[in-house]
């Protein structure tokens, strides 16, 4: 387990990482507050990142991608990195996230294949005239 600091030195959640797709990438595998991670990166526009572990601190830039419906989060560092050096629990490739599905909006239901819309018999209303 690890914890990324932000930009100032404030904890913002603990995470495992494992590999990814580039030797300098470390896939975030899971984080104890996803929504600090999401809140650092697109609201406060926030980049840089310390990773500290029991043994040492790393510098790295905090990125993200869409993986189908999922959004993964990673950190590319300047160079490569064994998630085990670092205390990680991971030493495989991080799983892919099971893709969600997304739920349907409630007009999603009155629409046909072609997506132009159908008034189900209970939504007509005729209006006194």
């Amino acid at each position: 387990m690890m914890t990324i600091l932000d930009e100032h030195g404030l904890p913002l959640t603990d995470v495992v990482l494992g590999h990814g797709r580039r030797p300098c990438e470390l896939t975030i595998a899971s984080a104890a507050r996803p929504a600090a991670l999401f809140t650092y990166f697109l609201y406060r526009n926030g980049r840089t990142i310390t990773l500290r572990a029991a043994n040492m601190r790393l510098s790295a830039r905090l990125e993200t991608r869409w993986a189908g419906d999922c959004r993964v989060w990673y950190v590319l560092t300047d160079a490569e990195v064994d998630p085990r050096r670092l205390g990680a629990a991971a030493t495989e490739p991080a799983p892919r996230p099971a893709a969600r599905r997304r739920a349907r909006p409630p007009h999603a239901a009155n629409r046909t294949r072609r997506g132009r819309g159908v008034l189900a018999s209970a939504d007509v209303r005729s209006e006194p005239t």
